[in-house]
């Protein structure tokens, strides 16, 4: 259900949009999740200048686990608004301790 893409920085700051549409193709597309990140660098005199870059990964979480093994299907490069981006399935990974994450919810 859930989709990791990657290299979508070139896609700018409108990926979020545009991997909407273009995964509404498969279904029903529930959430897309960038995060743009901030970068600083030294400036001369005017000391510390922090840009906006766009986000190269992100999430797409489809509203049922078909509609995303049909966009797995395509293949792990796929072409979206002419950029090639790379998608992959989530997995989500568990604590290293013998409880897993039922240990680390019980100590919350």
């Amino acid at each position: 259900r859930v989709l990791i893409v990657r290299k979508i920085n070139r896609l700018g700051f409108a990926s979020p949009q545009i991997l909407r549409e273009h995964f509404s193709w498969y279904g029903t597309v529930e959430n897309v999740l960038v995060a743009h990140s901030r970068v600083k660098s030294g400036g001369g005199q005017a000391g510390i200048v922090s840009r906006l870059r766009p986000s190269g990964l992100g999430f797409v979480v489809m509203s049922k686990g078909e509609e995303a093994l049909k966009i797995l299907a395509e293949g792990p490069e796929q072409q979206v608004s002419g950029t090639i981006i790379r998608v992959q399935k989530f997995e989500r990974r568990m604590s290293e301790s013998p409880g897993g994450l039922e240990e680390l919810e019980a100590k919350e």
